[in-house]
């Protein structure tokens, strides 16, 4: 049983504006993210660089200290309760054992930036491959390319299989519902995409092989015989 094509999409235009609205908006709304991280980091990366090595130093030994109050109690009656603030920070001191402020203030400092400067890398990464992802459906749309539609459309289908297990791996009901709207927004775009894809695959009427002539939004393929020289695409 095939699956039903959509005859429009968004406010009952053509699915091929639909899958230019759906590329665009991936596209602007994966810059706007991109930027809002990287303005978060550069802001934590100032406020490190500008507190004092002594300063941090101090935090790092107390929280140091506290990690190893509550791995190795006084009496196994005792229990301490563990800080995340503590524990987070304590992955930045490692395996140093000194207990000069200023000198393990400066350690933590340069394993804060370089494990921002990993982040910062890898989110970027992503950003660049998001970005080609949807220039992809945007050319495909655009220049009319099958592969290239169904390519994003093989994606947006694992996209969608990754969203539906997540729903089963949702801790708290907030995020539950969260990840539910996310799946069928998706499974909406997706279906968008499909119908444009299955569009293309279609015969091109003739008119699309008549130089002058294009195929416009909402056109519906037919098939014309070749040597129908009385056909003329009408205006």
């Amino acid at each position: 049983m095939a699956i039903p094509e959509l005859k429009s999409a968004f406010c009952g235009s053509s699915v091929r504006t639909g899958c230019k609205v759906i590329g665009w908006l991936n596209m602007i709304l994966g810059i706007l993210e991109f930027l809002v991280f990287a303005i978060g980091v550069g802001i934590v990366v100032a406020v490190v660089n500008k507190t004092e090595d002594k300063v941090i130093g101090k935090e790092a030994i107390k929280a140091r200290e506290e990690i190893q109050k509550s791995m190795y109690p006084a009496s196994p009656e005792v229990q301490v309760e563990q800080n995340p603030y503590n524990a987070i920070l304590a992955l930045f001191v490692g395996d140093s054992d000194t207990s000069d402020p200023e000198v393990l203030g400066r350690q933590v400092k340069e394993n804060l930036q370089g494990f921002f400067t990993m982040v910062f890398v890898i989110v970027l990464v992503f950003f660049v491959i998001h970005s080609l992802v949807q220039a992809i459906l945007l050319i495909g749309t655009y220049k009319r390319k099958s592969s290239y539609v169904g390519f994003y459309l093989a994606l947006s289908i694992l996209g969608l299989i990754f969203s539906f297990f997540s729903l089963f791996s949702s801790s708290t009901f907030n995020l539950k519902i969260f990840v539910l709207l996310a799946f069928f927004v998706n499974l909406y775009f997706t279906w968008v995409i499909y119908s444009f894809y299955r569009e293309l695959r279609r015969p091109q009427c003739l008119s699309t092989r008549i130089p002058g002539h294009k195929l416009l939004d909402g056109d519906v393929p037919m098939i014309i015989p070749e040597n129908n020289f009385n056909y003329y695409p009408q205006k």
